[in-house]
């Protein structure tokens, strides 16, 4: 729970799946994720803020046009370190 809350980065970090991922592999990430962190499940302090950022990471990369500006956001991160 603290590694999935202490990541920050973008949705994709958050749920540890890559841009080249499907729909389907990013959903079975998330199911299973938010499974071990479900706040009735898991009796961690931080249960409930973890759930929280992975339900929130999964809706970022199921909308197509929030996952393309996080992808955009991505490639010029890449781009600005590979230019420096």
């Amino acid at each position: 729970i603290a590694r999935i809350i202490s990541r920050g980065g973008d949705a994709y970090d958050i749920l540890s799946v890559s841009p080249e991922d499907t729909a389907a592999v990013i959903k079975k990430k998330y199911w299973k994720l938010s499974l071990m962190v479900h706040p009735d499940k898991c009796s961690h302090v931080d249960a409930r803020d973890a759930f929280d950022a992975i339900k929130k990471a999964h809706s970022a990369l199921a909308d197509e046009i929030q996952r393309k500006a996080i992808n955009a956001k991505r490639n010029e991160a890449n781009e600005r370190e590979e230019f420096e």
